[in-house]
């Protein structure tokens, strides 16, 4: 039995989560789980929404035109944050050394309330909102408290960033500059 094939509108009608990665070098890596391959990179936070929905879209049209019976539906997993042992710090440092890391997060879609922005290596840090700018402003404000709070009770068990293996003093380079 064949698979009907539904227009290419529903499928950029549905929304798909993705990762923004922040890349210790500078920038980030915007990535869709759900859509193998289906990436780009930007240099700023400001970027990631209008890039993420063009590589979304493209990366949709392209697959469409090819095989649409390939395309997946969104997954919405329960349990998207899980439990992540990361890396903390071992001395005290300044609270600027902190707040200066770079933190890869999560973008969510959430069918029901728009979108929802995890960082992974902060546990209970998120935020939510209804469109990807208003979420991603929201983030950066989320973050900040977050380390601030943890820092006043804290400071020693601030998390690092979990970047590939060895690349998470890089992101400090900034601070030390």
């Amino acid at each position: 039995m064949t698979q009907e094939t539904k227009p290419l509108e529903y499928y950029l009608g549905l929304e798909y989560s993705f990762s923004a990665i922040a890349d210790p070098d500078g920038g980030y890596v915007i990535v869709f789980p759900d859509l193998p391959g289906c990436m780009t990179q930007v240099e700023s936070l400001d970027e990631i929404p209008c890039m993420a929905e063009d590589v979304r879209i493209g990366w949709l049209e392209t697959v469409y035109d090819a095989d649409p019976n390939r395309i997946p539906l969104p997954s919405y997993p329960a349990d998207c944050i899980g439990s992540q042992v990361a890396e903390v710090a071992r001395e005290t440092k300044p609270l600027e050394y902190y707040l200066g890391l770079e933190y890869s997060f999560s973008a969510i879609a959430d069918p029901d309330s728009g979108y929802v922005i995890v960082f992974p290596d902060l546990p209970g840090c998120m935020t939510q909102g209804d469109t990807l700018d208003e979420v991603r402003r929201m983030a950066e404000e989320a973050r900040t408290l977050w380390i601030e709070a943890e820092y006043d009770t804290n400071p020693n068990c601030i998390p690092l960033p979990s970047y590939p293996a060895g690349l998470a003093e890089k992101s400090s380079r900034k601070i030390r500059e």
